[in-house]
């Protein structure tokens, strides 16, 4: 029965995302940031694509559970996950329709509006009367679904990532949820990874680098911030609908890693402790720009710092979705037992400190002679190991 669930999702799915694309192939992003450098711009793929992957996510997703509903009795308030997809959606939406218009939403009011859909859904997800759950307990439900929203949202930059994450968690919340015995979890997460892979198939990552520029693209639509903000939103809104809040920290380790990654270098040390009024004093009356200080990648989120190094997408994308599995693993063996809780969140840390330290190595630039005697820029450390180089050709002068 939970085979033809998936089945019977993605198929559906997959039919809506094809006759999405075709409908609303208009609906494309006519955004023009200034003042922000895109690792992509001006080189290789085209990114006039749709942007209707997300809004067919969350239908198939509202369709399956809705037949959840008449199948199982277990499924309960199967509603409340649609509910939480379906207001996160909605902010992306909005955000996606004023990209259309010309212009995004401002970061302020994005994180306004998913602050508010964060609490809507932690009052609805106690459904108690008002007074009767502490503030505190609504406040950290709604700070984990803020934070796990966000951070999704932060790694669609790269075709495949985000939904590719959000698929694989999805996968493994399927386990956890038949280990820890909360069997209504069970048709919930199957409906999402069946909804998830269907649009993952067409959004499928290429081999683009920032060296190259006649690579194919597979992408044929884009999740949008309507997508990527449902999908890490509801996903954490269904674990803490089971009680499982603590073991999807572990699952989506990845999304928290990425999430952290741009919070800590574009929020906290740009804004807060390089940028005051302009510059930073050094030494006596001298004094510098915050930019000949190091920060720890070369473009945030983490992605983009591979991106900028010179991997290619597919592989950036391969590496965060194995990643993205062990950390999955991780979660399903934090639920199995209380004692293992522990154990399970250390196997969620060992990729995502793998990562960090994998960018933080390619960090470094710096000016080499390569073998056509030509002057090259790379990225990470003039070092080889076994034959295998510990850097990156970045560009050609």
């Amino acid at each position: 029965m939970i085979l033809k669930l998936f089945l019977g999702t993605f198929i559906v799915g997959v039919i809506l995302q094809f006759v999405a694309m075709l409908l609303g192939k208009g609906f494309v992003s006519q955004e023009r940031k200034k003042g922000f450098y895109r690792a992509v711009s001006g080189q290789g793929v085209s990114s006039k694509l749709p942007m209707t992957g997300g809004i067919v996510v969350i239908l198939t997703f509202a369709l399956a559970m809705w037949a959840c509903g008449r199948m199982f009795d277990t499924v309960g308030k199967w509603w409340i996950p649609v509910v939480a997809f379906a207001l996160f959606g909605t902010v992306g939406f909005a955000d996606d329709f004023l990209k259309f218009r010309g212009r995004g939403m401002s970061e302020r009011w994005k994180t306004i509006a998913c602050a508010v859909a964060a609490i809507a859904v932690a009052f609805l997800l106690h459904g108690e009367p008002a007074g009767s759950t502490p503030v505190w307990r609504l406040l950290i439900d709604a700070l984990f679904l803020f934070s796990i929203a966000v951070a999704a949202d932060f790694s669609d930059g790269i075709d495949g990532l985000s939904a590719g994450i959000g698929m694989i968690a999805a996968y493994a919340m399927i386990c956890v949820s038949a280990v820890a015995g909360r069997i209504a979890g069970v048709p919930a997460f199957v409906s999402a990874s069946g909804a998830i892979a269907a649009f993952w198939v067409f959004n499928l990552p290429s081999a683009w680098t920032s060296k190259s520029t006649d690579v194919k693209r597979h992408a044929r639509v884009y999740l949008g911030d309507s997508g990527s903000l449902a999908i890490g939103g509801g996903l954490a809104a269904t674990a803490l609908w089971l009680h499982l809040g603590w073991v999807f920290v572990a699952v989506a380790a990845v999304w928290i890693l990425e999430g952290f990654s741009s919070l800590w270098q574009a929020q906290v040390l740009t804004k807060w402790l390089y940028r005051p009024g302009g510059r930073v004093e050094i030494y006596g009356n001298e004094w510098a720009p915050h930019n000949e200080f190091p920060l720890p990648l070369l473009a945030a989120p983490v992605h983009h710092h591979f991106e900028m190094a010179g991997f290619r997408r597919d592989r950036i994308v391969l590496w965060f979705l194995i990643a993205s599995a062990v950390c999955g693993i991780g979660g399903v063996v934090a639920a199995k037992f209380s004692i293992w809780m522990l154990i399970g969140w250390l196997i969620a840390a060992v990729p995502v400190i793998m990562l960090w330290s994998l960018a933080s190595l390619f960090r470094t630039m710096y000016l080499a002679i390569d073998e056509h005697k030509m002057l090259v820029m790379k990225s990470g450390i003039p070092f080889r190991l076994e034959g295998i180089p510990y850097n990156r050709l970045v560009q050609t002068t």
